[in-house]
């Protein structure tokens, strides 16, 4: 389980459960609907992104997007510009450049649950999704992301925090249980509000999240340990180092100069016809 705690308040438990879909293992997505009337399905598939700081979405007129989701033209609701934000280019690493505009509409995740719905909520229409070295060529197709990235003035508008200021959740937190299991039959799920360690299976652990200078939600990180012959090696950071949480990419990245001292860490241990740092 992941908590994501985006501001306090005092107020009685409110709060709601969203079904998370794995994508192939690599992001969980769930669905959004944009605009007056609603635009959009229950089973479109947005990317929980933990990592971004606009909610995106692809325009119906998208000229490199597979999904072409939602029409201004045909919202009543729409307003250009998401209040003091206006971009016109968001990078998602490691190399996703998405070309666009913000704008402002009411937003769902279901409309047949009210307390899901925020209106005039800003989101950043995708006019144009370049792939600069095609890491995201085998992703499965997707219509935008749910930005979740901490609360502040340079992240974009977040939709925690704006479930918490119309009243439908008591507390803006954001929190998960991601299933690994192959058989898939225990549901991935997002509870927006404040949880109840009871909710949720297997033994918790708690280690302390930071906002690394206010874009990214951090832990501290010590070192990685390999397994290597049934004998664990721990390949130590340097002091004070951060690893970032990122729902939206399933590889841990590291500094080129922690890369290397790891590799050589590696070679008395295997042999160099199993040691492939290149693929």
């Amino acid at each position: 389980m992941i908590a994501l705690l985006f501001a306090t308040f005092a107020a009685a438990a409110t709060n709601f459960t969203v079904n998370l879909t794995d994508e192939n293992n690599i992001f969980w997505s769930m669905p959004l609907q944009f605009g007056t009337p609603m635009q959009g399905s229950t089973t479109s598939k947005f990317l929980l992104n933990t990592g971004a700081m606009f909610t995106t979405v692809t325009k119906n007129t998208c000229s490199t997007c597979t999904e072409k989701y939602y029409n201004e033209a045909a919202s009543t609701t729409k307003v250009s510009g998401a209040g003091a934000w206006n971009i016109s280019t968001i990078m998602l690493p490691p190399t996703l450049l998405l070309e666009g505009s913000t704008s402002s509409d009411n937003m769902c995740i279901n409309p047949d649950m009210p307390n899901t719905c925020v209106e005039n909520f800003g989101f950043f229409q995708v006019g144009e999704s370049n792939d600069l070295d095609n890491n995201f060529k085998s992703l499965p197709t997707y219509a935008g992301s749910l930005g979740l990235a901490p609360l502040n003035s340079q992240n974009g508008p977040t939709y925690v925090y704006a479930l918490k200021e119309a009243g439908f959740i008591s507390e803006a937190i954001a929190s998960f249980q991601l299933n690994f299991n192959v058989t898939k039959d225990t549901k991935s799920i997002v509870k927006f509000g404040p949880f109840d360690e009871s909710d949720y299976n297997g033994t918790l652990s708690s280690h302390y999240v930071t906002n690394d200078e206010d874009w990214w939600w951090s832990l501290n990180w010590t070192g990685m340990v390999i397994n290597v012959n049934n004998t664990g090696y721990i390949h130590p950071t340097p002091k004070g180092s951060l690893t970032t949480i990122w729902s939206a990419w399933p590889f841990i990245q590291m500094p080129e100069k922690a890369y290397n001292e790891f590799v050589k860490m590696l070679v008395p241990f295997v042999n160099d016809t199993d040691l492939d740092c290149d693929s």
